[in-house]
């Protein structure tokens, strides 16, 4: 939508989804409480599913990254672990629906339907099925064992606004209260983009520093031993993506 000054706006449309836009409603508020680069609500009619948005331009942090030179994805990435660490240690996880076992179970049941069974059209043993379970009981563990904190959910780049000096994010209805590790995940192992396990590994430890210093880790837990957060990123990665 263009106005007169030629700024432009954004209208959400979501008519069918009333649940959806009240929860983008709530965490709007609560990330723009943490001070992140959220739209800002302009006008909202609840009853017939509308919203009118803040526009944040047309650069998404995908085609960014696709284009830049290493330095420059450098500084992009680590204004979006600085916005995730601001995000998880000021945001009221309390107030957040819990990805507790049984919603976690439901994401990793996903990759049998839609990749198992719908994309390959096959159907485990009984030995793979009894592998599969072990390895949703070892990912559950992990994930419940680590400090629950306000979790995005689609923390990805194609949810990441170009915007200065932290980016600018989308998408964030869907937001619950769960592992720390989850998010970092889907901003490094995204669908749409790869880096090689150095730039990864940069990235986690930058982070990791500085959700120590936010009270996030455990000193005696996950933030005493990089590797130990490492292992449950791992972890998380496999959920994530």
């Amino acid at each position: 939508m263009q106005r007169g000054d030629g700024s432009t706006l954004i209208v959400m449309d979501a008519p069918e989804q009333r649940d959806s836009l009240r929860a983008f409603i709530t965490v709007a508020q609560m990330m723009r409480g943490c001070e992140l680069h959220v739209p800002e609500l302009l006008a909202v009619d609840e009853a017939q599913g509308f919203a009118l948005l803040s526009d944040f331009g047309d650069t998404p942090y995908l085609q960014a990254l696709k284009q830049a030179e290493p330095a420059e994805a450098d500084r992009l990435m680590r204004a979006a672990t600085q916005a995730l660490v601001q995000w998880q240690a000021r945001g009221e996880a309390s107030a957040l629906p819990v990805y507790d076992e049984a919603f976690i179970r439901r994401e990793l049941q996903i990759f049998v339907d839609w990749c198992v069974q719908r994309e390959y059209g096959r159907q485990w043993t009984e030995t793979q099925q009894a592998w599969w379970e072990h390895s949703c009981k070892a990912l559950v563990r992990s994930m419940l064992e680590q400090p629950q904190v306000p979790m995005h959910r689609d923390y990805m780049v194609r949810n990441l606004m170009v915007c200065q000096p932290l980016p600018g994010i989308l998408d964030f209805q869907d937001a619950v209260r769960g592992p720390i590790a989850y998010d970092l995940a889907s901003l490094l192992r995204d669908a749409f983009i790869s880096w090689d396990e150095e730039r990864e590994l940069d990235w986690a430890i930058r982070y990791w520093e500085q959700a120590r210093k936010a009270g996030l880790l455990d000193p005696e837990g996950l933030g005493a031993d990089f590797g130990e957060f490492w292992r449950a990123w791992n972890g998380a990665a496999c959920s994530a993506t």
